[in-house]
């Protein structure tokens, strides 16, 4: 986790790139009032940031030919970064489901919302989770590839 973080900052220029596609997601996510049901380009672009999460941290990790002996681990962080991502989509999904809940006077209450809203947000959690990590290990798997034939053209 240090390690990603520590790679947020070394490269804060596309860090920041991600950040504002992934609130670009949600902005277009809440202004469509896609509360219903998630139509397929949305669903589509919500699981390609894990994607590029992992592709990210693939690319800032990649192993140059000075560093091949360190880069031992440069896939580790994608699979990382792109659950951290899906966690927190799942979490904004089911948290501003219960606000709106709230705010509308719909709210069930406490013991109906931990037998129900509870298991469904964890059913949700894990799957997404676990379908992440292998989005996030693509995603980082090509990003060092590209980010070798990268480097491999700068050096010619």
């Amino acid at each position: 986790m240090r390690r990603l973080w520590r790679d947020i900052k070394d490269h804060p220029f596309s860090a920041a790139l991600f950040l504002v596609y992934w609130l670009a997601v949600w902005g277009a996510h809440w202004y469509l009032k896609w509360n219903g049901g998630i139509p397929t380009a949305g669903l589509i672009l919500h699981l390609l940031a894990p994607v590029i999460a992992g592709g990210l941290v693939g690319w800032w990790r990649a192993p140059t030919l000075e560093g091949l002996l360190v880069g031992r681990g440069h896939l580790a962080g994608g699979p990382l970064a792109a659950a951290l991502v899906i966690e927190l989509d799942i979490v904004l999904l089911f948290g501003t489901d219960q606000l709106d809940d709230v705010l509308h006077g719909k709210w069930p209450g406490v013991r109906e919302w931990l037998v129900e809203g509870f298991f469904e947000w964890l059913e949700w959690s894990v799957a997404f989770g676990i379908f992440a990590l292998g989005l996030g290990l693509i995603g980082a798997y090509a990003g060092a590839k590209l980010a070798r034939v990268a480097h491999a053209g700068a050096n010619q």
